[in-house]
């Protein structure tokens, strides 16, 4: 029997950023706090029950940087923290457009 390792096609690292996530449709704040960061998306810290496919926009800075990021993502997952390790209600953003 062998076992598989999971391929990630981009590395991801445990963050604690203040960030913005407000939905496109209404504006609203639904996130408040990065967990974890990649170049391809991050986990946030949900203020608000969230869907998977919500279109959202993300505001935030990076550690010991003056440069603001601004993006575009889709809810890609939902964590309502349940397991193990879960850091409670939460979501996971993947960037879309972000060059």
């Amino acid at each position: 029997m062998s076992s598989i390792e999971p391929f990630r096609a981009s590395f991801r690292r445990y963050v604690r950023i203040d960030c913005q996530v407000v939905r496109e449709i209404d504006f609203r704040l639904i996130g408040d706090l990065a967990l974890d960061l990649s170049t391809k998306g991050m986990l946030v810290r949900a203020r608000e029950r969230v869907l998977t496919g919500e279109e959202v926009v993300v505001s935030f800075q990076l550690p010991r940087s003056n440069r603001w990021f601004d993006a575009q993502g889709i809810v890609a997952r939902v964590l309502h923290g349940r397991r193990p390790g879960d850091y409670g209600l939460s979501f996971g953003i993947e960037f879309v457009n972000l060059t």
